[in-house]
């Protein structure tokens, strides 16, 4: 059976406060456009959290000229305050794994 992927190029931001953005973009070659896919993750954990309002948005660019129109994107963006939303998010399900775990854990103590 043959195993398939996709090269999927990516840029990633920093944010100032041990955030990291990244935007995936792949051509379509049906259309002749790039969808753009925007992620956000905090630096000491691994884990990106995709941003649902900043999924498959089309980009009219070209190979040339994609990233520098990515990197205007994300700066509108940032000066609009959007990722903050998403940041508290992050925060908000971090907190809730942590007492999930914790919660776990002492289940698990407790059963021995």
């Amino acid at each position: 059976k043959m195993i398939r992927y996709k090269n999927v190029p990516s840029i990633e931001f920093d944010l100032e406060n041990d955030y990291k953005v990244k935007a995936e973009y792949i051509f379509n070659k049906d259309s002749g456009k790039y969808l753009v896919s925007f992620y956000l993750r905090q630096v000491n954990v691994g884990m990106w959290d995709q941003i649902h309002k900043a999924t498959d948005i089309v980009f009219d660019s070209t190979y040339e000229t994609i990233k520098t129109d990515i990197a205007k994107y994300f700066t509108k963006l940032l000066i609009e305050g959007f990722f903050q939303y998403y940041i508290d998010r992050y925060v908000y399900q971090m907190k809730c794994f942590d007492k999930g775990n914790d919660l776990y854990e002492r289940e698990c103590l407790n059963a021995q």
